[in-house]
């Protein structure tokens, strides 16, 4: 999957029941994301999942769909993989500092 990051923040509310293991609750600030049609499909942010079984993905890029997509797609969240590994939030925030778009194919 091709995705298109926008050097661009928005806030976004998950619906009730979402993020409910979230440090942070259901509202998340991340960059637009933009699939290979150019229609937007939510935003990316830092996930802050911080339950056990899952602390190895705290601090890594997740999208968060919008509901369009999410009702299109079944799907809520997906984090950012690269040929397998993780891409960290801060690494893209680098990245995002220095580009306008950056596209990028994930798992």
């Amino acid at each position: 999957m091709t995705i298109i990051i926008e050097n661009k923040k928005a806030t976004r509310e998950g619906r009730k029941g979402v993020f409910s293991y979230s440090t942070t609750g259901r509202m998340k600030t991340g960059y637009l994301v933009y699939d290979e049609a150019q229609q937007n499909i939510g935003i990316v942010y830092s996930c802050d999942d911080d339950r056990e079984d899952k602390k190895h993905r705290y601090g890594m890029a997740e999208i968060f769909f919008d509901e369009k997509y999410e009702q299109e797609h079944d799907r809520t969240w997906k984090i950012i993989k690269i040929n397998g590994d993780y891409l960290p939030f801060d690494e893209l925030e680098k990245i995002m500092s220095k580009n306008e778009r950056y596209a990028l194919n994930i798992d």
